[in-house]
């Protein structure tokens, strides 16, 4: 609202009309690019649904972190829990941490982007693989430094590799075998260790019956038995 004292000149008015509207103008600019950001931010929350990805931010000066739900569930939290900077480093499997915090610091000392892969631990105790992506951001007067970036559970992917290095191990030491006894004692590690089956072993296939008859035995502490007695597709089954 603007008063004017009369006697005024038309000059007067008409220029607090111009005024008024480029007033009007910027509001309704300001209420397009204030639309423009939300639908932006919606764009990128279902772009990161989407990649499997989970956003956060740290505020580096007081080591507050703010996760998103989905970041939560990488972690094996829910979106209601707590999950703060010092609940992220219990996470961290214990023999990774150091590797961790290492390639935090580098990233705050260097500005260098902030990529890792790393194990952690859910509270049901589980083991799960995250890698975790970010950038450092410089501070101000008014914004402290910061660092912001994306998770992702990559478990099932580490789980594949796992296997494939298995297979192909295998594979590399059998062309180098000739001895049946030395050949299933191969099998039985390689797989044993990789696939967590506590007993493996050596026998023979009857190929009548579709099955193979397990002689011996080695173990790996803390895994599932493997009954002495299963059918090859079985196998192929648990093996896969």
């Amino acid at each position: 609202m603007t008063f004017l004292e009369r006697p005024f000149h038309p000059t007067t008015l008409v220029s607090l009309a111009r005024a008024a509207r480029r007033a009007r103008k910027r509001q309704y600019d300001a209420r397009t690019r204030l639309d423009d950001i939300r639908e932006g931010q919606e764009r990128l929350r279902v772009a990161l649904a989407a990649g499997g990805l989970g956003a956060w931010l740290l505020d580096v000066p007081t080591r507050t972190l703010r996760a998103s739900d989905d970041c939560k569930a990488h972690y094996g939290r829910g979106p209601a829990e707590p999950f703060d900077y010092p609940d992220l480093l219990d996470a961290v499997h214990p023999d990774d941490l150091d590797r961790m915090q290492a390639a935090v610091r580098q990233s705050l000392d260097t500005g260098e982007d902030y990529d890792i892969e790393y194990r952690c631990i859910w509270p049901d105790r589980s083991e799960h693989w995250v890698r975790v992506n970010g950038r450092v951001e410089a501070g101000t007067p008014t914004m402290p430094e910061r660092m912001v970036g994306v998770s992702q559970d990559i478990t099932m992917r580490r789980a594949a590799q796992a296997r494939q290095a298995a297979l192909l191990a295998l594979g590399d030491g059998l062309r180098q075998m000739s001895d049946p006894v030395e050949m299933s004692l191969l099998a039985a590690e390689i797989l044993g260790s990789t696939l967590r089956i506590s007993r493996a072993g050596f026998g023979f296939v009857d190929s009548a019956r579709e099955n193979i008859a397990i002689t011996r035995y080695w173990s790996v502490p803390g895994a599932p038995d493997l009954p002495p007695r299963y059918s090859p597709a079985r196998l192929w089954q648990l093996h896969r």
